[in-house]
């Protein structure tokens, strides 16, 4: 039914020309009148009347008119909608189902009396003519209210559906923008970092490394750029940044860093928001292996549970004070970009490991992720 938020009013005008709309109108009031005919025949046989088959069907004529009165009520109920009811447009409707009552009555009934004196006894069709005015006008105004009803609901239906479409989408452009501006603060954040490791290298006059360092550098920016307008990657190049920077660290700790990136290979294609996982490496890195003089190890490893993805980013440095969890951009950011992108559906978590480090805990949705490794 999302077609109907593309229609404008001009559009459902148009509709009513169309030979599929005539075909549909064509067969419902003809067997409506075929089902009003037989039911008509059934009451007389029950009651043993003569069934008068031949001049009982000239009038199903009342029936056959409104293939060619719907589509005029129907324009006419687009341009004189009563979704918002005023006086002026209920005057309208009065005078215009007056009109199409008069005209198709008089039309009506000159086929009644012509039918009749050709074929049928002309006397009893005069006699009847007077009750069967009466009896159709309920029948015209019940028809003609059906009809501007039917007309009014599809047309409220469709500026419904179409303002939620708009909604929607314009949610949407907020959350994407919310979440690039996010995205955006952690990039500079995470390469001043990275730039600040090269400068403290050329310090010591270690220029070897410093420019490995900035090869390194120069390759992380590339892959950046290349990612900086999707809101979700595969988790294996999510982690190509995070192997990138860690090697750029390992420049600047030497021997005091080591890593490991332990991924079950049918989860590298599942999806993540970019530089989710970045940050936490960092924190690891500052708080963890930068706190300590003895060599340190960084650990990410992630598994599928239920639908869910769970990634843990785990360091051997010192453990985080009591009360401490952790309130820094990185991990304020993270949240922030987690909760547009999920709502309140995932789980991030900073917390010590027995005494033996620190652990960043991730909980989100299994986006676009197939146990065969593709997306």
């Amino acid at each position: 039914m999302d077609f109907l938020a593309e229609l404008n009013f001009d559009e459902l005008i148009d509709l009513t020309r169309t030979k599929k709309f005539k075909i549909l109108v064509f067969i419902f009031w003809v067997s409506l009148a075929l089902f009003v005919y037989g039911n008509d025949k059934l009451v007389m046989l029950l009651e043993g009347r003569p069934l008068q088959l031949g001049y009982s069907s000239i009038f199903m004529v009342r029936w056959v008119t409104w293939i060619f009165l719907t589509p005029l009520v129907i324009r006419f109920s687009v341009r004189q909608s009563i979704t918002s009811p005023s006086a002026d447009k209920i005057i309208k409707h009065f005078i215009f189902f007056i009109s199409i009552s008069v005209t198709s009555l008089v039309i009506e009934v000159a086929f009644l009396l012509a039918s009749s004196y050709l074929l049928f006894d002309i006397a009893e069709t005069q006699q009847r003519i007077s009750s069967y005015i009466l009896l159709s006008i309920h029948i015209r105004l019940l028809i003609y209210c059906l009809l501007v009803s039917i007309t009014s609901a599809f047309r409220y239906f469709s500026v419904a559906k179409k303002f939620e479409l708009n909604t929607a989408k314009l949610q949407a452009q907020l959350a994407d923008a919310k979440v690039r501006a996010l995205k955006m603060q952690i990039q500079p954040h995470f390469l001043f970092n990275a730039h600040q490791s090269v400068i403290s290298l050329m310090l010591e006059y270690n220029t070897e490394n410093a420019t490995r360092m900035l090869v390194k550098l120069s390759e992380l920016l590339r892959a950046t750029l290349e990612i900086s307008e999707e809101n979700f990657i595969s988790l294996e190049r999510e982690l190509s940044i995070i192997r990138s920077y860690l090697e750029i660290q390992r420049y600047r700790f030497s021997d005091r860093l080591n890593f490991s990136l332990n991924i079950p290979y049918q989860l590298r294609n599942a999806w993540v928001p970019p530089f989710i996982l970045q940050p936490l490496v960092e924190n690891a890195i500052q708080h963890g292996i930068a706190r300590s003089l003895l060599p340190g190890k960084i650990e990410v490893t992630a598994e599928l549970l239920r639908e869910r993805l769970m990634i843990t980013i785990f360091n051997s440095g010192p453990s985080m004070e009591t009360g401490r969890t952790g309130h820094g951009i990185g991990l304020q950011n993270i949240t922030a970009r987690l909760r547009e992108l999920f709502g309140n559906d995932f789980v991030l978590e900073l917390k010590n490991r027995n005494g033996e480090g620190v652990e960043a805990f991730m909980d989100i949705p299994a986006v676009n992720y197939s146990k065969n490794g593709t997306v």
